[in-house]
């Protein structure tokens, strides 16, 4: 017996497969996958799973996991072209038979796919065909206009002052940490991790380096600014972070190669993002950072720090 989808992502890409082959008797490719995915998703204004403006549009990398996941428990096929559907879906529960009956209703009409389904997609929200490879071709096949074109355009984010920002992904997906990141025009992200591990899907430092390098982010990391965890495993009062804080702020000084770089790396590419793990700046040592920084703009360049 296989091992059932874990999350409602892998159930609805299960029925979606599941549907196309009842209606009409074909399997989707994996980026017409993504797309009606993407589409269902918006239509109920669910959160199943979030996106990023990649090569060919919309696409989730958390999806994408998911996919592979149902693969080798044996759920699907995934071959150069398609995604085969292997097994007979048994949800007996009253609410994935509801589900089963809006992906079918709606999938009755939405049947746009290939090229026609990524225009479509383009023009629903066009910030996600910012990074798109493929305008040109759609403008000349006239799946698009000047018009769509000019939306995209429109969502394009260029921006030359010099910021550092500073963002913790606690509570994020990977896709809608990158999308702050993109939505500020971030050049560059300097992880202040002292270990980058994470069990959270994407923020480990080999696929979150991955993940960005695809976006056009660049990624370094800077372990000597980080905290050991050790140090982090009594913390429960204000005070007790406190400390650790005025700690770690004694002994940056120390580490002045790692800061020159990371100013130099401002100069250069004048919006980079500093990365951690709390969502509130106040609760981790980036904030020290940013304080010493501060100090010294006036001794290097004209920047600001933006917690995001």
């Amino acid at each position: 017996m296989l091992k059932p989808p874990t999350s409602s992502g892998q159930r609805l890409q299960l029925l979606f497969l599941e549907q196309e082959e009842n209606l009409y008797r074909r399997s989707l490719t994996k980026r017409d996958l993504q797309k009606l995915l993407f589409l269902y998703l918006k239509d109920f204004d669910r959160s199943d799973y979030s996106f990023v403006p990649f090569k060919y549009g919309c696409y989730s990398f958390v999806g994408d996991k998911d996919l592979n996941v149902l693969e080798s428990r044996g759920w699907v096929h995934l071959d150069k072209e398609k995604v085969h559907l292997l097994e007979e879906l048994n949800f007996a529960r009253a609410d994935l038979a509801q589900e089963r009956y809006r992906v079918r209703e709606w999938l009755k009409d939405n049947r746009l796919r290939g090229r026609e389904l990524v225009a479509a997609s383009y023009r629903s929200v066009p910030y996600y065909a910012i990074n798109s490879m493929m305008l040109d071709d759609l403008l000349e096949s006239g799946l698009l206009e000047s018009e769509d074109i000019r939306e995209i355009d429109k969502e394009k984010i260029q921006n030359n002052e010099s910021i550092v920002f500073t963002l913790g992904y606690e509570g994020l997906s990977i896709e809608d940490y990158v999308n702050k990141l993109i939505q500020n025009d971030v050049k560059l992200v300097c992880d202040i991790r002292r270990n980058p591990i994470s069990r959270k899907f994407g923020f480990s430092k080999k696929r979150f380096s991955e993940i960005l390098a695809k976006l056009s982010i660049e990624y370094r990391h800077f372990p000597d600014l980080g905290i050991d965890s050790k140090d982090r495993k009594s913390l429960v009062s204000e005070s007790d972070y406190r400390k650790l804080f005025e700690t770690y702020r004694k002994n940056l000084p120390k580490q002045e190669q790692s800061i020159q770089a990371i100013e130099e790396l401002l100069i250069s590419q004048k919006r980079i993002a500093l990365i951690c793990f709390e969502a509130q700046h106040t609760f981790c040592h980036r904030h020290s950072l940013c304080e010493l920084l501060e100090e010294r703009i006036e001794s290097t360049c004209n920047y600001r720090i933006e917690h995001l």
